[in-house]
Formats: structure tokens, C-alpha cells, sequence
């Protein structure tokens, strides 16, 4: 990822504020202890931290989340859902960041790993109505290689009034730093609002081997039906001819809402339109309506997802991009069970008509020789792709979240 352009004057991006250290460390280890993560174990990450408060935003981090912009030296993604009203009627909106732990570490060299996750809400005013500030402090062993083979994830909650708002997030690590941030605009509806609307998808999250960062008192996982929780992904992986399930915030929408999905390359040309099944609406009240959608044949690679909602209640349709990474079945979930059923997905034909040929398979050899083997081919697929697949459109509509 670029570094942000342009720099806010008298900024500096590499040094960390001696100040922002002292509260970490203060706040990260109580009563003068060991600076021992709290938090219980969570599936699917085998290693989950509980995240401190350090109270307000040091003022250089604070300028670069007024400034708007997204960025930084380490690469990541945002996503956040509706999910709920608290007790006193506001919103539970919750989060996820999700950062390149490798990128995020590079360079630090510490006894201890000094983080800090920070989130502002901006009204159309450019006035702050919320913020978070949380800190981590954690031992070099085992965290270090953890965050750095996996990745770091951070699960955070605002309960926010009605209103249009712009969340936006940084990921410092102060020993070095070096930084992620997005932003994404977002709306919460009055109560009762009947206007149509679509948030963002939610995809569960498949990924085994996240460090998961907590917000106190936040409970990760998202309830999207009667017995159905989920961590949601905010760059979520599909593995190769395996199908997908989605949730969708089912909010305003008519009874004869349908939902169309299909998948563009980083050309905008549509490359995929999967077959998709929306779950009956519940009986009472918006709730996430799930949607199902069937395998599809891609190479390795990063995606946009477009989801479309149609004869919703209201005029035109709903529309929404997630972008995904299409991984081998190895990284993803199981290989499909010799004699399941596939489901059925448009592709689209090659210019000039005709099935698309597909010659011998390349066998690749074990082992790390083999994956870069196999990225190669990926390569070449989508190269190969690209010249037969017809344009479709122009490019995707810009997505909820922040394009990187």
C-alpha cells in the first residue's frame, strides 16, 4: 500500500509520540504486573487479546484521521455491520479491522510489541461524535510470529444516534510507525425507518489463525439469526469451486426483493455470475437474511464481489462491492467430497462464442517449490482471462468500505 499522499503538514509518520508509549504501557499492565493479555479462548483464532482503553487520541494520530484519507505502509481492510439497538435506542454498530501482520511488524526490533487501534466517527459537519482509543502491550513470544504469519484482527463496537456518519480507523504500531488506516461512510436509520438500504455483506470468517484483538466488554462475534453468530471478515477469502454464504441486512426491502450476485475482475470485466439462493425473510422485524451462493471456477486472486437487490421497496435497485481473495482449496475450506453435488455457475463465454477450453492441468510438484508453481499458473489463468473475457459494463460501482 502507498504511503498517504499528501502528508498533513508538521505530521511525522515514523517516530511514536513518547506520551502515546507511557499509556500503553501504563494502561497494558496494571498494578506494575506482567503484561499478560486478558480474554478467553475464541474460536476460530487460537490466540485472543482483550484490548485496553488508553482514553483520547494523541494528536498526531488524530490529525491524520480528521485529514480523510487512507493509506499507509501496511496493508488491511474494514468492514461494519448494523446489528441491534442498545437500551437506550442507539445502534450497535460493530467493526472489524483486519491488518497485514508481516507489514505491521517489519523493522521492530522491541522486547514488546507497543499497538494502538484508533476509530473515529465523523458526522457530515466534520464533527468527532465518537472515538476509540485501545491499546496493546504484548510479549515478543508468541505474538510477534503469530501476528506476523497471520495477521492481526480487531473487533471494536460503536452505539451510535441515527444519522450519515464517516468511520474512520488507524492501526499504529508505535515502536516503528508504521500504520494502516481506511475509512467507510456509513448510516444509521431511525427507528421504524422504512427507506430501503443495504450495509455492507457480511461473510463469515474462515481464517484459523488471526491474533484477535477485542475491545473490553465487546462480544466478537455477530448475531445474524436465531442461533447463528459469525466473525465477520473484512477481506474474506474464497477457496476455489466452493460455494460462499452471505448475510444481508434485510432492511426495508419488498417482498419480492431478489438478489443477484457476480464477480469482477481488477479489469471491472464480469468474470463469474454464481447462482444465489436469498433465505425467507423473518417473520418480524429486519434481521441478516442469509444467501447462499454456488461454487465458482476462478484462478488465485483478489475480486470484487457486486451484490445487487432488486424490486426492493422503494425505486432502483440496492447495490453493494466486497472485494475478496480467491485462494486453492488448501488455504480455504475442505476439498468437495468426491461425488457432491456442484451448483450451477454462469461463466461468462469467451469472445467470439463457444465453451471455453481447458487443456491438460499442470501437476505441480511439493512443497514451497509447488506453491510458487501453482501462483505462477494462477498468473497466467487470469492473464489468459483477461484477453478472452468480453468488458461488461465498465467498472464496479465503488464499494462501502475504503478502496486501498
Amino acid at each position: 500500500m502507498p504511503p498517504l499522499r499528501p502528508r498533513p503538514p508538521g505530521v511525522a509518520l515514523r517516530r511514536a509520540p513518547r506520551l502515546a508509549v507511557a499509556l500503553l504501557a501504563l494502561a497494558a499492565t496494571p498494578g506494575g504486573g506482567s503484561p499478560t493479555p486478558t480474554g478467553t479462548s475464541l474460536a476460530p483464532a487460537p490466540l485472543v487479546v482483550e484490548a485496553v482503553d488508553i482514553g483520547a487520541v494523541e494528536a498526531r494520530t488524530g490529525a491524520l484521521l480528521l485529514s480523510g484519507q487512507a493509506g499507509g505502509e501496511v496493508d488491511g481492510a474494514l468492514v461494519w455491520a448494523l446489528a441491534g439497538r442498545a437500551e437506550d435506542g442507539r445502534a450497535r454498530v460493530p467493526f472489524a479491522i483486519e491488518v497485514d501482520g508481516a507489514a505491521l511488524l517489519r523493522d521492530d526490533a522491541g522486547r514488546r510489541l507497543t499497538l494502538g487501534i484508533y476509530a473515529y466517527v465523523v458526522d457530515d459537519d466534520g464533527r468527532v461524535v465518537a472515538h476509540l482509543a485501545q491499546g496493546l502491550l504484548l510479549d515478543r513470544d508468541p505474538f510477534a510470529a503469530a501476528i506476523a504469519g497471520s495477521g492481526l484482527k480487531f473487533v471494536g463496537r460503536f452505539d451510535l444516534a441515527p444519522g450519515s456518519f464517516a468511520l474512520r480507523v488507524m492501526v499504529r504500531n508505535h515502536g516503528t510507525g508504521a500504520f494502516f488506516m481506511s475509512w467507510s461512510l456509513l448510516e444509521v436509520p431511525l427507528p421504524g425507518d422504512p427507506s430501503p438500504r443495504l450495509p455492507p455483506p457480511l461473510v463469515p470468517d474462515r481464517a484459523a489463525s488471526w491474533v484477535l484483538a477485542r475491545q473490553a466488554g465487546v462480544e466478537p462475534l455477530v448475531e445474524v439469526g436465531p442461533g447463528r453468530r459469525i466473525l465477520p471478515a473484512a477481506r474474506p477469502t474464497l477457496a476455489e469451486n466452493r460455494p460462499l454464504e452471505l448475510f444481508l441486512g434485510d432492511h426495508g426491502w419488498g417482498p419480492a426483493a431478489r438478489v443477484g450476485v457476480r464477480v469482477v475482475n481488477d479489469l471491472g470485466r464480469t468474470v463469474a455470475e454464481p447462482a444465489s439462493e436469498l433465505e425467507p425473510a423473518a417473520a418480524a422485524g429486519p434481521e441478516f437474511r442469509r444467501v447462499a451462493l454456488s461454487p465458482v471456477d476462478l484462478p488465485p486472486g483478489p475480486y470484487t464481489l457486486i451484490v445487487t437487490v432488486d424490486e426492493a421497496a422503494g425505486d432502483g435497485a440496492l447495490r453493494q462491492a466486497l472485494r475478496i481473495e480467491v485462494v486453492p482449496p488448501a488455504r480455504g475450506l475442505p476439498a468437495r467430497p468426491d461425488g457432491a453435488r456442484r451448483g450451477r455457475c454462469r461463466r461468462r463465454a469467451p469472445r467470439g462464442g463457444g465453451a471455453r477450453a481447458r487443456g491438460p492441468q499442470p501437476v505441480h510438484p511439493p512443497g514451497p517449490a509447488g506453491a510458487r508453481s501453482r501462483r505462477a499458473e494462477g498468473a497466467r489463468r487470469a492473464r489468459r482471462d483477461r484477453a478472452v473475457e468480453p468488458r461488461s459494463g465498465g467498472p464496479p460501482p465503488p464499494p462501502a468500505r475504503a478502496q486501498l
